[in-house]
C-alpha cells in the first residue's frame, strides 16, 4: 500500500537526513543585492550545501557555518577588519568586489579570504565551494 501525503515520500536509505546535514555543509550568505543573491544561493544548493542567509558576517559563527559568500561591498572599507576574526574561527571565507577596488581585495586576502574581482568569482563560484566544503572545518 503506498504513502499518504502526510507522510510524504519515503526516506532513502542511507541519505543523510536534514538535521544531519547541516553541520559541515551550511554556507552563509552575506550578499545584500538580490541580483547576485540568486545566483550565490543556487550554487551552494548545487554544490549540496545549505544556504543560510545573514546580515553580518559574525553571524556565520552564530550560525555554525562552515563557509562565508560575501559582497564586499556590504562591508564597506572595514571588510578586512571585520572578515579576520571570522578567518580566524577557521570558517572558510569567499568574499567578491568589483575589480577596481584592487588594494581592498589584497587586503581582504591578507585577512585570510578567498577575494576575487566579480566577474571571475560567479563563474568559478562552484569550483570554490567545492574545495572549500571538501576543506571547511565541520561546526556544530
Amino acid at each position: 500500500m503506498g504513502r499518504n501525503k502526510r507522510q510524504g515520500p519515503r526516506p532513502v536509505e542511507g541519505a543523510a537526513t536534514p538535521r544531519q546535514r547541516r553541520g559541515a555543509t551550511r554556507v552563509a550568505i552575506l550578499v545584500p543585492n538580490l541580483f547576485l543573491f540568486v545566483p550565490v544561493e543556487v550554487a551552494v544548493r548545487g554544490a549540496g550545501a545549505q544556504p543560510v542567509p545573514v546580515q553580518e558576517p559574525e553571524a556565520a559563527l552564530e550560525e555554525e557555518c562552515a563557509v562565508l559568500v560575501v559582497d564586499l561591498a556590504a562591508l564597506g572599507e572595514k571588510a578586512p577588519a571585520r572578515l579576520a576574526p571570522v578567518c580566524g574561527k577557521g570558517i572558510v571565507v569567499l568574499a567578491f568586489g568589483p575589480h577596481v577596488e584592487g588594494e581592498s581585495l589584497a587586503a581582504v586576502r591578507a585577512s585570510g579570504a578567498v577575494a576575487l574581482p566579480r566577474g571571475a568569482f560567479l563563474p568559478r563560484l562552484p569550483e570554490l565551494l567545492k574545495v572549500a566544503l571538501a576543506t571547511a572545518t565541520p561546526r556544530g
